[in-house]
């Protein structure tokens, strides 16, 4: 995150994170980026991958995270997936979140 940006990041394991703080830093424009497990623990995941925060809806309590390689999938939305909080955390490790850009 600090080589994309060129600002200060903080790492943090998914376990010691709450979904407001996710939330609160999308919110505030700051770049959220996650770490898929190793196993990922789905097909639709990418093991021991990067994915992007690119939108959060409030009525649905979702994330859609972005998979730069993901284009050529055949999916309308190339590369985007929704996720709950409780998907993240169940097929994430961590992630950054960068400064405000």
């Amino acid at each position: 995150m600090e080589q994309i940006t060129g600002r200060k990041a903080e790492f943090q394991d998914l376990k010691f994170v709450k979904e407001k703080a996710l939330v609160k830093a999308f919110n505030s424009d700051r770049p959220v980026v996650f770490g898929s497990k190793d196993p990922s623990g789905s097909q639709h995941i990418v093991p021991n991958h990067a994915y992007a925060l690119v939108d959060y809806d409030a009525a649905t309590a979702r994330f859609q995270l972005f998979n730069p390689w993901g284009f050529h999938t055949g999916h309308p939305e190339p590369g985007l997936i929704w996720l709950t909080f409780e998907e993240i955390t169940a097929h994430y490790d961590d992630y950054f979140v960068g400064s405000t850009v």
